[in-house]
């Protein structure tokens, strides 16, 4: 059981190094996509990149955010809906081996999304610190937390899921 645990920590090191720069490019597309004349008036975004499709619903109140904020809580939300599409390919898998294939992926996204949220958590004070309108920045910040509580959730489901593949309890 031990020897199972070692060789599925080492072959997650090293398909992690791989796949993080697979999960850098990944989310500097999502960026530049962003960027590249889709404007924040939109309320349903479709996301496509390299672990999957996912759609995006961008709350009104982010609109009102400033720009800087509304990237960030851009970036999160596509990393958070990637990251809920790879674990459900992660749920999805039977075996140690199908698990292994899958699951790089979102250690990737996992990482990108942990790095993000200081920078989200900078830009909301400074959303705070600058608007006239409480309710506008407490609303920004439930958006955010919604956003961090579904990647929390997403993240868990993934450790369940290695724990049961595992034998572990």
């Amino acid at each position: 059981m031990a020897e199972e645990e070692t060789e599925a920590t080492a072959s997650e090191e090293e398909t992690e190094a791989s796949a993080s720069e697979e999960g850098t490019e990944a989310a500097a597309s999502e960026e530049n996509a962003e960027s590249s004349g889709e404007e924040a008036s939109s309320d349903t975004e479709v996301v496509e990149g390299k672990f999957g499709k996912a759609e995006i619903v961008i709350p009104e109140t982010v609109q009102k955010a400033p720009e800087e904020s509304q990237k960030h809580y851009h970036s999160i939300a596509n990393k958070g809906e990637t990251l809920k599409v790879a674990s459900e390919k992660v749920l999805g898998a039977n075996s140690k081996d199908e698990l292994k294939e899958h699951l790089p992926a979102a250690i990737v996204v996992k990482k990108n999304l942990r790095k993000d949220v200081d920078t989200l958590y900078n830009s909301y004070k400074e959303f705070k610190n600058s608007s006239e309108s409480p309710d506008e920045v407490e609303q920004f910040k439930e958006a955010c937390n919604d956003v961090i509580r579904n990647a929390q959730k997403a993240h868990g489901e993934i450790k369940e899921k290695i724990n049961s593949v595992y034998g572990k309890s």
